[in-house]
């Protein structure tokens, strides 16, 4: 890879450098940080998830790999992630020529699982990335996240400098959820079923050089993880199950879920009872579908998403935050729950509707057999919280209560659905 060619000295080269410094701020803020104390921390509580779009086999989805960087911690200098045989790489160049988007860094600081900063990661060739931190749309060389792939299925993510392009800053200021996005395309899963470990280590700064080993005084430290996905055969993948309801467009008597995409131009809609975040911001039920015995097919073996499309019922309340949850039973014992906090940018104008995802993690390894057991759907609302319980800072934060959410489906333009289509 050859890194990008610059003339000489010119009267734009101080701007230039300014541009930089400016644009590695976006991806690093959460790096920027007093010097530490001589006793440095590192990977204290990674806490990782590696979620896959699809666990079937012979798939290609998109995988997220999350991890948390804590306050006072050194900053991570390299991130190695290894894949099992069985997976296969396509090269980040099969998605599209030289800088097409191949994945995206995200750093999330309030933990409401909607990230503060997004930066694309873009293709440089078969086997190399870099992360557009400054947005130019090229790689600048040493001073932009680099993302490389060797062997089969063998990735390293360095960030130089820790990732702000200043060798004067070692630790970490504000705890944060990093999460490295591959897009759909670039990794095919196994062919065969199974559980796979995927192995992570994170490498911090050099505490004497703010960048790779010197071999001189303090040295760099090293924390590393595991975590295991299970790949379904195609007939044991879970299939999708969309929400339908019996009645008119409001608030129907009968809601059912089954595997028939909806045709129907017009939307209907549940919604939710009054919420407060007094009193203990108790959940309010916003409906409870339920699958006919058979219907529900598969295995819930990780996160599932719940795609749903929600907005407000009162337009008074634009503005409110609102927490998600959706709890899967089968046959009326829950075995799979999950919960998007802080979702923000709801409107009453069902044009608008927002689409909000909520994983949804299975207590163990859940098989439906698709033939007498029976799947139930239950999603809740309340004020949005922080994972510490707080009601969400920020715009909206002021927002204590609400006429209540509204949820639409059973449309071709809204289309709620359990799993994602294939």
């Amino acid at each position: 890879m050859e890194p990008v060619s610059r003339g000489g000295p010119s009267a734009n080269d101080g701007l230039c450098r300014a541009a930089i410094r400016a644009g590695a701020a976006l991806l690093t803020g959460f790096l920027l940080g007093p010097l530490p104390a001589p006793a440095y921390e590192f990977g204290v509580a990674p806490s990782p998830v590696l979620a896959l779009d699809s666990y079937e086999a012979g798939a290609s989805p998109a995988h997220r790999l999350s991890f948390d960087v804590q306050s006072g911690e050194l900053e991570v200098y390299r991130a190695a992630i290894t894949y099992p045989a069985g997976f296969r790489f396509n090269g980040f160049d099969a998605l599209g020529p030289r800088n097409t988007p191949i994945g995206a860094l995200l750093v999330d600081f309030n933990f409401d699982g909607v990230p503060d900063i997004t930066i694309l990661l873009r293709s440089l060739s078969a086997s190399s990335a870099y992360a557009d931190v400054i947005a130019d749309g090229r790689f600048n060389s040493g001073l932009e996240p680099m993302l490389g792939a060797g062997g089969r299925t063998e990735f390293t993510l360095v960030l130089p400098f820790g990732g702000d392009a200043n060798p004067d800053t070692l630790t970490v200021p504000r705890r944060a959820r990093i999460t490295v996005i591959l897009y759909a395309g670039v990794l095919t899963n196994p062919d065969a079923p199974g559980t796979h470990t995927i192995r992570a280590e994170l490498i911090s700064v050099d505490p004497d050089t703010d960048g790779p080993d010197d071999g001189l005084g303090s040295s760099p430290l090293t924390v590393a993880f595991a975590v295991d996905v299970t790949i379904a055969s195609s007939a044991d993948a879970f299939r999708p199950l969309f929400l339908h309801g019996s009645g008119g467009p409001a608030n129907q008597p009968t809601l059912f879920l089954d595997g028939a995409t909806p045709s129907s131009p017009t939307e209907k809609h549940r919604d939710s009872a009054p919420v407060r975040f007094s009193g203990g911001n108790p959940w309010k039920e916003i409906g409870a579908w339920s699958a006919a015995p058979g219907a529900a097919g598969g295995a819930l073996s990780a996160p599932t998403p719940l795609l749903a499309w929600i907005g407000l019922r009162n337009s008074d309340d634009q503005g409110t935050r609102f927490d998600l949850r959706v709890d899967v039973d089968k046959n009326d014992a829950t075995v799979a729950t999950g919960t998007a906090r802080c979702i923000t940018g709801v409107t009453r104008n069902p044009a608008r509707a927002t689409a909000a995802a909520v994983p949804i993690n299975p207590f163990s390894f859940v098989d439906f057999n698709g033939s007498t057991d029976v799947l139930r759907l239950r999603i809740f609302t309340r004020i949005g919280t922080n994972t510490d319980g707080i009601a969400c800072s920020g715009p909206g934060g002021h927002h204590t209560s609400a006429a209540g959410l509204r949820l639409y489906f059973d449309s071709a333009g809204r289309p709620s659905v359990l799993g994602a289509p294939r």
